[in-house]
């Protein structure tokens, strides 16, 4: 009987252990679910490494992070990381304006990692006040991007006339005051009651001085243009518009009525030596020459003026006799024909032409880029005697001379002539 009770007792130890050397992979929850086992032989240690872009230079802010984890690191100033991984796990590198990589972790206990510049568009990074990048997610106010493409399909003479309907909270109003008429651009509304409501421009990172040249008003004068109206749109990468007074902080007062960036092309995107070319030709009309009556002429109550005296007074009314080719008295006492003059209108304005040229070469390599623009610009309005011609340079050049050294060099010229009713101005803008 002790004997078969002992037997007994080794079966129902042997059986378990029997049940987990055959199922060595999983076991069953009391709820049903299936719980993985796995045996890993490697240990965690730090990789370390250095990352650098195509001209050796090294990268700061660099994210690395560990595939399918939550371990992660950032490169210092010079480029290095430290992170702790083991042997097969994979590496993620990224970075503003770099391609991502993958490395797998082998035996090495260093990497080295060089990144390449990538050509995709940036659709969640935008550029801030003083050109710092930030995830447009992370911002706390706001701010609109405009491809430079938008102000190439419009061609206005003036940059800020077309901002028009791109940018909510961004009101624009030209001015007829001839081709060169300055634009007025205010955010979110007037800010002063002094008119003084027109954010700051930034140009490549440089502030830009928008002041009007010369002033039109009630008693006669000239508008010369803005600014503005010295930037040719096909050197225009981009414009950002920063809202409000947070958005625009780091520029002190000036930016209290929000900043517009304008980034230039730098032929950074291109790969080799390029050409560009492009030419716009457009012809004006005047559209509505207005609906004149032709039946009376000058005088009041029917009454045609017959004295110097009451043609002077009645010079703006039109409530005179029937107009039929009888003499009639004007201003100065000279007799005329009183009779209607229908094309006085359409003999007054003329066809306007606008033709704008440029030509821009351009070109890159992993030592650094450029980009020298030349464009030609004529304006000749529908009203006579008011024409203005342009002729800019825009250079924008970038070299790698060392790995910690960079040369940046931009320049901008433009050589304005306008003519309006018989005034000449000529300009040069030099910046």
């Amino acid at each position: 009987m002790r004997r078969s009770s002992l037997r007994v007792l080794g079966y129902v130890l042997v059986i378990p252990l029997y049940i987990v050397a055959a199922c060595p992979q999983h076991v069953f929850a009391a709820d049903g679910s299936r719980n993985n086992f796995h045996t890993n032989t490697n240990t965690a240690g730090p990789i370390t490494g250095k990352i650098t872009d195509a001209s050796g230079a090294p990268l700061a802010g660099v994210t690395i992070v560990v595939k399918g984890t939550h371990k992660s690191a950032t490169t210092n100033v010079d480029g290095t990381f430290t992170i702790v991984a083991v042997k097969g796990d994979v590496l993620v590198f990224s970075s503003v304006g770099f391609a991502t990589q993958q490395i797998t972790v082998g035996g090495e206990a260093a990497i080295d990692v060089r990144m390449v510049t990538s050509n995709a568009e940036l659709t969640s990074v935008v550029v801030t006040a003083l050109g710092i990048k930030k995830q447009a997610r992370a911002l706390g106010y706001s701010t609109t991007e405009v491809d430079g493409s938008k102000f190439t399909e419009s061609r206005e003479a003036n940059i800020g006339n077309a901002l028009t309907g791109q940018v909510a909270g961004v009101s624009v109003a030209g001015t007829a005051t001839g081709p060169s008429g300055s634009s007025r651009v205010v955010i979110r509304g007037n800010a002063s009651l002094t008119g003084a409501s027109q954010p700051l421009y930034v140009i490549d990172g440089i502030p830009y001085d928008n002041t009007n040249q010369g002033a039109a008003g009630q008693w006669g004068g000239a508008d010369f243009g803005d600014g503005l109206s010295n930037i040719n749109p096909d050197d225009i990468e981009s414009i950002q518009v920063l809202k409000g007074v947070a958005a625009s902080a780091l520029y002190g007062y000036r930016g209290g009525n929000g900043a517009i960036l304008i980034t230039t092309k730098s032929g950074a995107k291109s790969k080799g030596i390029g050409v560009q070319a492009n030419n716009n030709f457009t012809v004006n009309s005047v559209h509505n020459l207005t609906d004149f009556q032709y039946q009376y002429g000058q005088g009041l109550q029917g009454n045609k003026p017959t004295t110097a005296l009451a043609a002077q007074n009645t010079e703006y009314d039109s409530w005179g006799a029937p107009v039929d080719g009888t003499q009639a008295v004007n201003f100065l006492g000279n007799s005329y024909a009183y009779s209607p003059y229908k094309n006085n209108m359409k003999d007054f304005y003329k066809n306007g032409v606008v033709n704008q040229s440029s030509v821009a070469l351009y070109g890159s390599n992993d030592q650094g880029h450029f980009r020298l623009g030349l464009s030609d610009l004529y304006n000749g309005n529908v009203i006579p005697n008011a024409n203005m011609q342009q002729q800019g340079l825009n250079y924008n050049a970038e070299y790698h001379v060392l790995p910690k050294l960079t040369i940046d060099q931009e320049r901008k010229c433009e050589v304005l002539v306008m003519e309006i009713i018989g005034q000449t101005a000529r300009f040069i803008i030099d910046t």
